[in-house]
């Protein structure tokens, strides 16, 4: 898979604070990688390399000057799916703050590091993959029992939680709305709730290529094997409703809404800032953190 590198030609490359060379760092970590100097030239690279780019970085401030390249990658069916790293400089840190835990982006803060820079590649790499495999299994199928407006069900594993997934999205009216966010809340519950792996443990993890080996170990653990997510699920006419919870210790939400993503160099409350921007009209954590109540409106 490749990284889109788009280039700031108005701006002199940043050096300060340790090495921010975003070309250098990803040849250092062995990530391919291609360039561009402008998003007219990025655009024309995507349209060629059609589900080869995992991953595009680019300055905040190109992507704010030009509001047509954001529409344009949302709106293209092959094109939606790339997760985005923005770069912000200390000016536009500010100006982010409104909308950073709710924005579906990665932010790469300067100055940074490569090990920051390549764990949050991976991040977007296995998001980017998610996100297909989650569609194309969507697209494949249709419900086979039928039209789905309420239930129960409880799993314990990231298969249950795909396959689930794709079910209860194909009962709603926008399949492809609901089902990343989901997804990502249904592993949220798994991993960091029942199983207590850390943000930090996670992204090491990914780092060594051991996410899901260490996921099925410790789903055989004797005091985890008999845990497991719940989910209740209710369709109304113009809305769906999911109600989750895990058996894990929680955590403080408000002081969450507290961190800065800018400087949060193990993505923690990544998973939620994605299902509240790409998939739910309305996300609130209740009780001690282990409980979510999520909820998406549809336009009929």
């Amino acid at each position: 898979m490749t990284v889109l590198v788009i280039h700031d030609t108005n701006q002199t490359p940043l050096k300060a604070g340790g090495t921010t060379d975003i070309p250098g760092i990803l040849t250092t970590c062995d990530c391919p990688f291609v360039e561009a100097t402008s998003l007219k030239d990025a655009l024309m690279l995507l349209t060629e390399k059609v589900g080869a780019i995992h991953t595009i970085i680019v300055n905040y401030r190109i992507i704010m000057e030009n509001g047509n390249f954001l529409k344009q990658l949302t709106s293209t069916t092959t094109l939606r799916d790339i997760p985005l790293i923005l770069r912000v400089d200390v000016q536009e840190q500010d100006r982010i703050k409104p909308f950073k835990h709710s924005a579906p982006y990665l932010w790469l803060q300067h100055p940074f590091t490569a090990s920051s820079l390549y764990s949050m590649v991976l991040s977007a790499e296995s998001e980017f993959a998610q996100r297909r495999a989650l569609r194309r299994e969507i697209h494949s199928r249709e419900s086979v029992i039928g039209a789905i407006t309420r239930g129960t069900f409880r799993i314990k594993t990231f298969d249950q939680a795909e396959a689930l997934t794709t079910m209860l999205s194909l009962a709603c009216p926008e399949p492809d709305r609901v089902a990343f966010g989901l997804f990502e809340l249904l592993a949220n519950g798994i991993e960091h709730g029942n199983l207590s792996i850390s943000h930090e443990e996670k992204r090491e993890l990914m780092a060594e290529n051991k996410h899901r080996d260490e996921i099925q170990r410790r789903l055989h653990l004797p005091e985890n094997k008999d845990k497991y997510v719940e989910i209740v699920f209710e369709r109304e006419s113009n809305l769906v409703t999911f109600k989750i919870t895990d058996q894990g210790n929680g955590f403080d939400y408000d002081s969450y809404l507290e961190d800065d993503l800018l400087t949060n160099q193990t993505h923690h409350g990544r998973g939620i800032a994605l299902a509240r921007a790409t998939s739910f009209d309305y996300l609130e954590y209740l009780d001690k953190g282990n409980k979510v109540l999520a909820v998406t409106k549809f336009n009929l």
